[in-house]
């Protein structure tokens, strides 16, 4: 799971890519991810759809 506060898609591309990278580097293998812009304060992932996709990725590993 990935939080950030802007709220531009396109700022979480290179946080993805070196996440990606690192996953390929160290031999994981990715199950999955919830990206969540938006969040600056606290609480502010309160009442997204981000909380069950998060859920539902660890549900299913």
């Amino acid at each position: 799971m990935m939080t950030y506060a802007d709220t531009g898609e396109k700022e979480a591309h290179p946080m993805l890519s070196l996440y990606h990278a690192i996953a390929e580097y160290l031999g994981w293998k990715d199950a999955g991810t919830v990206v969540a812009p938006g969040v600056w304060t606290s609480g502010s992932v309160r009442n997204t759809k981000y909380g069950e996709k998060a859920y539902l990725l660890g549900k299913g590993l």
